[in-house]
């Protein structure tokens, strides 16, 4: 869950979760500014938002975990490490 305004404001707005993503193209390197957004990206999508309102420039990734497999394996490190992961077990 994001800890975010606007994200939190859009999924209220949508009423339902929203799947989304990192804003880069599928293994390249996420940005870590708006203005670092790839324009290839931006051009395949109907609406580009930056929010600076709530300060969050930290530019590292989300961490993905398949939950689909046994045990949960890590897609993708990011923000949230194996150890913190492990902690709630």
């Amino acid at each position: 869950m994001p800890d975010n305004d606007t994200a939190l404001e859009l999924i209220a707005a949508v009423g339902c979760p929203l799947a989304t993503t990192s804003a880069n193209i599928s293994g390249l390197q996420a940005p870590g500014a708006f203005d670092a957004l790839d324009p290839r990206l931006a051009a395949r999508v109907g609406v580009v938002m930056a929010d600076d309102r709530d300060g969050d420039k930290s530019g590292i990734a989300s961490t993905v975990v398949d939950c689909t497999v046994d045990p949960p394996r890590i897609v993708r490190a990011g923000a949230v490490t194996e150890a913190h992961i492990r902690a709630l077990a």
